[in-house]
């Protein structure tokens, strides 16, 4: 079976810095992913939001690891800097 393709908007401090299309089994993995593809931007900052976009709403809504994640759902990631 063919992982779901999501497309992901990264941002930092509230600021757009990624746009990518993943691969992913789970919410649980965007995290990492996110981080994995922006060198050391994202380094010492923390995950604050997930949020997944819902047609029902027409609106991004927040969601949480246990979400099902279907082929081109689209989600945004927020980061904020520690320290």
């Amino acid at each position: 079976m063919e992982l779901p393709k999501l497309l992901v908007h990264v941002f930092l401090e509230d600021m757009a810095i990624r746009r990518k299309v993943f691969q992913l089994r789970s919410v649980e993995e965007l995290v990492d992913a996110c981080k994995s593809g922006t060198g050391t931007l994202l380094n010492n900052s923390e995950c604050q939001r997930i949020l997944k976009f819902n047609s029902d709403f027409n609106e991004f809504i927040d969601t949480d690891s246990s979400d099902d994640m279907e082929h081109m759902d689209k989600f945004q990631v927020f980061f904020k800097s520690c320290g």
